[in-house]
C-alpha cells in the first residue's frame, strides 16, 4: 500500500514543476512576442519631398520584402506610424496614403507583426514643404526660405529636390528656381546669396536637346575652348569635356559610357578666350528622349 505522505508529496513536486514549466513557457512566449527585426529600405514613400495638403503614397518595397522571405510568413497586422500623430493598423502592405497638414520632417514607422512571433520594422522619412504664396510671398528670398525647412538658412539636397518638385509642377517661377541653383551649388546661405546682385555680363551659356545628344554653347564672345561639366539632380558629377571653339555636343553617355536616364540635369560651361576664364552660372536643363 502506497504512503499517503509520499504520495501527497509526489504530487506537490509534480505540481510544482507544471508551475514551473508553465511559467518558462510564458517567459518565452513573451521574449518571442518582443523579438524585433529591423530592415532598411523596406518601406518607401512617394513622392518623398511632398507639399502640405498633398497625398503621400508609403508601401512596402516588395523586392526586399520577397528577399527577407516575407511572404512565407503568415501577416496578422501591419501598423504605419506617419510620425505626425496619425497611426493605422491595418493588414495593407501594398500602400497606404496620407496627407500631413504641416510643413515639416516626418518620420514613417512601419512595423509588420508575423507568425511565428517576430516583428520587422523600417523607417523611411518625408519631407513635406508648404507651397509658396505668390499672393503674399513678393521676394525671391522669402519664397526661397520657404524650402528651408530646417532653417539653417542653407539648401540641403531634399529641400533643393523639393524645389525642383515645385518647379516642375509650375509653384515656383524660372527665376525662383534658377537662383536657388546657384544657392544650392554653390552651398551658400540664402540670406547672403539672395541679398548679391546679380552681375551682368556679356557672357551666356545655352543647351539645345535633340534626340540622341545636347549641344552647349557659349554666347557673348571668341572662345578659344570651353569645357562642361554634368551634374545629376543628386549633385554628382556625371560628365565632363572639353572642345575647340564656342560649341560642344555631348551623346547623353556619362563619363563611363552609360546612357544616362531622361530628367533634370545640371550644367556649369566655362569659356576661355583671349580674356581668360570666364564661367557661367549653373543651369538646368531637361533631356526628353
Amino acid at each position: 500500500m502506497m504512503n499517503p505522505n509520499k504520495l501527497l508529496r509526489g504530487t506537490l513536486i509534480l505540481g510544482c514543476a507544471l508551475v514551473m514549466m508553465l511559467a518558462f513557457a510564458v517567459q518565452t512566449s513573451a521574449q518571442l512576442s518582443r523579438s524585433e527585426v529591423r530592415v532598411n529600405g523596406l518601406v518607401l514613400a512617394s513622392p518623398p519631398n511632398p507639399f502640405v495638403g498633398e497625398s503621400v503614397q508609403v508601401y512596402v518595397d516588395l523586392g526586399t520584402y520577397y528577399l527577407l522571405n516575407l511572404n512565407q510568413r503568415t501577416t496578422f497586422a501591419v501598423e504605419w506610424d506617419f510620425g505626425d500623430g496619425t497611426i493605422i493598423r491595418s493588414r495593407a502592405l501594398l500602400g497606404m496614403t496620407h496627407v500631413y497638414s504641416q510643413p515639416g520632417r516626418y518620420t514613417v514607422g512601419l512595423r509588420i507583426f508575423t507568425s511565428p512571433l517576430v516583428i520587422y520594422t523600417s523607417r523611411t522619412t518625408v519631407n513635406v514643404t508648404a507651397l509658396p504664396n505668390p499672393a503674399t510671398i513678393g521676394t525671391v528670398e522669402e519664397q526661397i526660405v520657404q524650402f528651408d525647412i530646417n532653417g539653417d538658412d542653407r539648401l540641403g539636397d531634399n529641400e533643393f529636390f523639393a524645389m525642383i518638385d515645385a518647379w516642375v509642377s509650375g509653384h515656383i517661377s524660372d527665376i525662383v528656381f534658377f537662383k536657388a541653383v546657384d544657392i544650392w551649388v554653390a552651398d551658400a546661405k540664402i540670406s547672403t546669396a539672395s541679398a548679391q546682385a546679380v552681375k551682368s555680363t556679356a557672357f551666356s551659356a545655352q543647351a539645345a536637346s535633340s534626340k540622341n545628344s545636347v549641344t552647349f554653347s557659349a554666347q557673348g564672345g571668341v572662345y578659344d575652348q570651353i569645357a562642361i561639366q554634368i551634374f545629376n539632380v543628386h549633385g554628382d558629377l556625371i560628365y565632363t569635356q572639353r572642345s575647340g571653339g564656342n560649341k560642344l555636343v555631348w551623346n547623353t553617355l556619362s563619363s563611363s559610357g552609360a546612357p544616362v536616364a531622361n530628367g533634370i540635369y545640371f550644367y556649369v560651361l566655362e569659356a576661355t578666350g583671349p580674356d581668360g576664364s570666364v564661367r557661367g552660372v549653373p543651369r538646368a536643363f531637361a533631356l526628353l528622349r
